[in-house]
């Protein structure tokens, strides 16, 4: 998915040139290397899983904890209009969208 993402940024296409001249995109492609490294789907090396651990100590989760950080960085400055975390699952073959329900909706 990441890949796919990628390609259309950087391509030639109109819609890609236009999101590049209006749109700053921060990529991150992997916050696992160590787990993945192990063989490990969504635990990094020291078994946390990474989906589990937006809020927890840095040392538990340095890669999130930078991610994170990043994030809080840019909000600060009103500069996140849009996150999304686009993964694979093990047994997924569709894809989902999980997000923040938007003010004033349930």
């Amino acid at each position: 998915m990441c890949h796919g993402l990628l390609q259309f940024l950087c391509g030639d296409s109109e819609e890609a040139q236009l999101l590049r001249s209006r749109v700053v995109f921060k990529i991150i492609p992997m916050l696992n290397p160590d787990g993945v490294f192990l063989g490990n789907y969504r635990c990094n090396a020291l078994g946390f899983d990474l989906n589990r651990e937006w809020a927890s100590s840095d040392w538990s989760a340095p890669t999130i904890a930078a991610a994170r950080q990043l994030l809080l960085d840019d909000a600060v400055n009103n500069r996140v209009d849009f996150f999304i975390d686009m993964h694979s699952h093990s047994t997924g073959l569709n894809a989902f969208m999980l997000c923040n329900a938007t003010d004033g909706s349930s």
